[in-house]
């Protein structure tokens, strides 16, 4: 008789809206990080910065940079828990 993985002892993963959201901008926003790019190198009077271009667009997008951050260091543990689950069950001979 083999021994079954019990799919009820993995956790579901973490729900993650604020990233969901910023990927869902993705395509819009290189198209307007690529012009604000262009338009700092062409109008040296225009203080075009990565990190303005970036607060920029997120502010555009109402998008929560900290929110974020907190959702990726979730999904992190997440998938720590995952990896110390996954090793345990191989131990014990549930793949």
């Amino acid at each position: 008789m083999s021994k079954q993985l019990n799919l009820e002892m993995i956790p579901l993963p973490p729900k993650t809206p604020s990233c969901d959201k910023e990927a869902s901008c993705r395509g819009d926003a290189g198209i307007i990080g690529e012009f604000l790019e262009w338009l700092g190198e062409t109008h040296p009077n225009w203080d075009v910065s990565d990190i303005y271009i970036v607060r920029t667009m997120e502010e555009y997008f109402g998008i929560d940079a900290e929110a974020c951050e907190l959702e990726r260091r979730k999904l992190l543990a997440y998938q720590r828990i995952l990896n110390t689950r996954g090793d345990a069950f191989k131990e014990l001979g549930l793949e």
